[in-house]
């Protein structure tokens, strides 16, 4: 049985996913693998190391981080308008570099 609990200000829920599921949860795991490559062979390994670790990426991935790329929190917020300004003036920079008088030859 996999338990998970929820509990924030409002309310507290147990979330209970039986054996059975479990067991397909744990096929799923081994289903998702990644290919590596390791002196010079091609080397199969699963992509999460638990279901544990599997259910968290993959809510990070779906949810948490859609999330937080739509709706930043008001320190990511700063922190992208900081690199926004930063690339701005590395663009500037680069086409004042870039800048050159044609000169005409009669």
């Amino acid at each position: 049985m996999i338990t998970i609990t929820w509990t924030d200000e409002v309310s507290s829920l147990k979330f209970e996913i039986p054996d059975t599921v479990g067991t397909s949860l744990e096929s799923y795991r081994q289903s998702l693998v990644d290919r590596n490559v390791v002196n010079g062979e091609v080397v199969i390994v699963p992509r999460y190391a638990t279901v544990r670790d599997m259910i968290v990426a993959i809510i990070n991935q779906r949810v948490v981080i859609p999330a937080i790329e739509a709706f930043p929190p008001a320190p990511v917020q700063a922190l992208k308008d900081a690199a926004d300004q930063a690339n701005a003036a590395l663009e500037e920079a680069k086409a004042a570099a870039l800048q050159f008088t044609i000169v005409e030859q009669a």
